[in-house]
């Protein structure tokens, strides 16, 4: 897996504690401390840098995806998906030298990684 992918998966790891788990600034990086000893500094800057975009961004992120989004509100989505489109919008609107075709082919591996979870209907 290469280090850039490595670093989103980083990325998505924190950003779905963060949504299910209400974690936020410093216990969110204790929560990742071993996971993060794991990585190399290249990708654990990466993956930090866009979290922390992420999530001060999350109220204007929000809003982007909400106005795409037909016929669905950002509340209802899976928490998975969520994070992903997320950091996919973040990448594609704060971090411009990213190829658009790069951050979609990402987005998209990360949700054949990490489906969300569906119950079975009875």
């Amino acid at each position: 897996m290469g280090k850039r992918r490595q670093a989103r998966e980083y990325c998505l790891q924190i950003l779905y504690l963060s949504d299910t788990g209400g974690m936020a600034g410093e216990e969110l990086a204790r929560a990742f401390s071993d996971r993060a000893a794991e990585l190399d500094e290249e990708t654990r800057l990466f993956g930090g840098a866009m979290s922390e975009g992420t999530l001060a961004a999350r109220p204007e992120l929000d809003g982007i995806i909400e106005k795409f989004a037909v016929n669905w509100r950002i509340g209802r989505m899976p928490s998975v998906d969520r994070c992903i489109l997320l950091m996919a919008v973040y990448e594609l609107v704060k971090n411009p030298q990213t190829p658009p075709l790069a951050v979609i082919d990402e987005a998209i591996q990360l949700a054949k990684r990490f489906p969300p979870k569906i119950p079975a209907r009875s």
